[in-house]
């Protein structure tokens, strides 16, 4: 229902509801106001672009002088591990707009994200221009960490447990049993491979880890890492491990995680003020 046709229909029975308290006036401002926002909101999602995770996100983007004089762009500062940020001309006349061309990798991705660039001018008196891009990604199979005491493995957990491949632990020497990271891998429903996503090799040559995969569905799997020998005692250091995954999905046959695991007395990992102290002697 259009927005002005939806106002008209429920007017009259909020003012009947609320004519004591306040006037069908105020009440057509405000929820007037209330549909503008939220028609503004559906809007603004629909005109966010959407690809693949295997897409690269490629636009040609327009930067402007504002400034009433000339300026050299002396450098450019970014958020995200750009494949291609050229820009046509670094020197800009005043108000004169430049091309640039932009196109960065949406692989281990997925949701909607925001990129961001900032020109740095030679002119100390201007700040620097910054454009941001926002578009969608749709993973063609998604990582993410499953959270300890994690009751419900049939969706993707909140945000912060998503798209992780990288996998840090801590324990003691003599206490490997307590070594535990479950990856969580998924499709979108209209990606799913073929008989269902599946891992048919692991490959990992490290002493730390071993894998078992358990199914949830044609759409996800669990991947849990125990320690492999939970008896042991090891050597305290740091444990830089690559796993690499062989799965059946066709535009993600590989992925690449690395478990970084930390053995030490405490069975922490070291802050920058626990090194601090080391360097120091404290």
């Amino acid at each position: 229902m259009h927005a002005f046709s939806l106002l008209w229909t429920l007017l009259p029975a909020l003012a009947q509801h609320t004519q004591v308290m306040m006037p069908p006036l105020r009440i057509a401002l405000m929820l007037g106001a209330v549909l503008s926002s939220t028609l503004s909101a559906e809007e603004t999602a629909a005109t966010i672009p959407v690809y693949r995770e295997h897409e690269f996100f490629e636009k040609q983007l327009t930067l402007t002088n504002p400034h009433d004089r000339a300026v050299r762009i002396a450098y450019v500062d970014k958020s995200c591990s750009c494949e291609r940020l050229s820009l046509a001309t670094h020197f800009l006349l005043p108000h004169e707009s430049t091309t640039i061309d932009f196109k960065v990798s949406n692989t281990n991705a997925s949701g909607t994200v925001t990129r961001r660039m900032w020109f740095y001018l030679s002119d100390p008196d201007f700040e620097a221009i910054e454009l941001a891009e926002t578009w969608t990604i749709i993973p063609d199979v998604a990582v993410d960490a499953v959270p300890e005491n994690a009751t419900d493995v049939l969706s993707r957990p909140e945000k912060r447990y998503q798209d992780i491949y990288l996998f840090s632990s801590a324990v003691r020497p003599d206490e490997l049993g307590n070594l535990r990271e479950i990856v969580r891998l998924s499709c979108p429903e209209n990606s799913i491979p073929e008989g269902g996503l599946s891992v048919s090799k692991i490959d990992y040559s490290g002493q730390l880890w071993t894998f078992e995969q358990r199914q949830i569905n044609d759409g996800a799997l669990l991947l849990i890492a125990t320690a492999k020998d939970p008896t042991a005692t090891i050597e305290s250091k740091v444990y830089n491990e690559q796993v690499v995954l062989h799965t059946n999905h066709p535009h993600k046959p590989i992925i690449n995680l690395q478990f970084d695991t930390t053995v030490n007395e405490t069975g922490k990992i070291k802050d920058s003020l626990d090194l601090i102290r080391e360097m120091s002697g404290d």
